[in-house]
């Protein structure tokens, strides 16, 4: 929730504290894999920091993110951890059929909503 939330806002630290709970990494990450892995989750995360509908269909999320993934590959100290490969994999699995319907999705806002509902569960504080 944090990683998501940070990108909702371009909060680079969020994002920073968010992958180093889930595992992504360690905290001994040099310069170069910690700005290609925050500006990774950025792009990821574009559809939640955009006000109103996101357009699935005009983007070219893939090939920006292609771009890191020699130095996110080749530089991380230790694998993510099993849990984040499937919700790599699912997410990864609806961005791709946003993008063959060529689907305008208002996430930002399904976002917000869904946060709201953690947070008046007790789940997360406010960030």
């Amino acid at each position: 929730m944090k990683i998501i939330y940070g990108t909702s806002i371009k909060n680079s630290q969020l994002i920073y504290e968010g992958n180093k709970e889930v595992g992504f990494l360690t905290g001994e990450e040099g310069r170069e894999l910690l700005e290609a892995q925050i500006s990774s989750v950025l792009v990821i995360g574009e559809p939640f920091a955009i006000d109103g509908p996101f357009d699935f269909g005009n983007q070219n999320l893939a090939s920006r993110i292609y771009d890191k993934l020699p130095v996110l590959l080749g530089q991380r100290l230790k694998p993510p951890p099993q849990v984040v490969y499937s919700l790599h994999r699912m997410l990864i699995g609806g961005y791709l059929m946003c993008m063959k319907l060529k689907a305008v999705v208002p996430v930002s806002q399904l976002f917000s909503d869904v946060r709201n509902r953690y947070i008046s569960r007790g789940n997360m504080p406010m960030l």
